[in-house]
């Protein structure tokens, strides 16, 4: 009897434990969220971002703080720091738009040039920081490249 009552209690524990360990998986992952420019736009004296935040973990991801510098072809070309309030629910992304001013008016004559030409590209990178409410700082060094979208004067994508 003392041996069953025994097995009972090492089973109990067993599912016990297997409960607290399926629950400790909906955590932040080694993955940190990545940051993407999917789409820039030329406006009159600002640039819109297209962004994507793309969140691999199986947790709700929520926005607190987002800073960066974008630069452009290794030039510091804008600043930005606010919260764009932007949830992204667990392995999915989600895409917001941000709207930046260059820190020169020249920078953004150039820019407007380049797209206008419509040949080449732009490296972009950011560097910065993004604040989760879920208390993680994830450090920003994200870049890729833009192109000239055909048929648009004021468009990269």
């Amino acid at each position: 009897m003392n041996t069953r009552c025994n097995s009972f209690r090492y089973a109990t524990l067993l599912f016990a434990l297997l409960l607290l360990g399926a629950c400790g998986s909906n955590e932040i992952k080694d993955i940190p969220p990545l940051l993407q420019i999917r789409q820039m736009q030329v406006l009159d004296d600002q640039v819109r971002l297209v962004m994507r935040l793309r969140n691999p973990n199986e947790i709700l991801i929520q926005t607190q703080l987002l800073n960066f510098d974008l630069l452009l072809d290794e030039h510091l070309f804008a600043q930005y720091s606010g919260n764009p309030d932007i949830d992204v629910v667990p392995n999915s992304a989600e895409e917001f738009e941000l709207l930046v001013t260059p820190l020169q008016p020249r920078q953004l004559q150039e820019l407007r040039a380049f797209v206008q030409a419509g040949e080449g590209s732009v490296a972009w990178r950011l560097d910065g920081r993004l604040e989760l409410e879920q208390r993680i700082k994830s450090k920003l060094e994200q870049q890729g490249r833009l192109f000239p979208a055909p048929g648009s004067d004021d468009l990269l994508r």
